[in-house]
């Protein structure tokens, strides 16, 4: 197992005035340093909004520096429930997209900040339409 960049986020839905997260979400990502083909990493996330909506995500990015700053676009399929207490099967496969920006503070410790969406794209009317704008701590491992 190569290395790999832990990131621990929080954040709040800020496209809606209520509805699942707009209280707040934890996200942990989990980054690759070995790329799977070419430029490519795998990136993998999941995330628990306060007012008890989750998600769980394998998909892939891309490195870019600019300095000391790291840019990772990504993208990847979605496991999605709005309400954790009941299975929903309609909202169940989404999207997830984003961009993370980390700066070093450390050695192996940077901070981090992004904004992801998850949708279905318009597949069916059961989209998650999630916003989240996020910040936290990274480190390497």
């Amino acid at each position: 197992m190569g290395r790999y960049d832990i990131s621990l986020t929080t954040g709040a839905n800020r496209k809606a005035k209520s509805g699942p997260g707009q209280k707040g979400w934890l996200t942990l990502t989990a980054k690759s340093h070995d790329p799977i083909f070419g430029n490519i990493i795998p990136v993998y996330a999941m995330g628990i909004s306060v007012d008890g909506a989750a998600f769980a995500t394998a998909g892939i990015g891309k490195r870019f520096h600019a300095g000391e700053l790291e840019i990772v676009p990504f993208w990847g399929p979605t496991l999605y429930q709005s309400d954790l207490s009941s299975f929903e099967e309609k909202d169940l496969i989404q999207f997830r997209t984003g961009l993370d920006i980390s700066y070093p503070i450390g050695d192996a410790t940077y901070i981090v900040g992004g904004f992801y969406h998850i949708s279905n794209a318009k597949i069916t009317s059961h989209s998650a339409g999630i916003d989240v704008f996020h910040f936290g701590f990274q480190m390497v491992f």
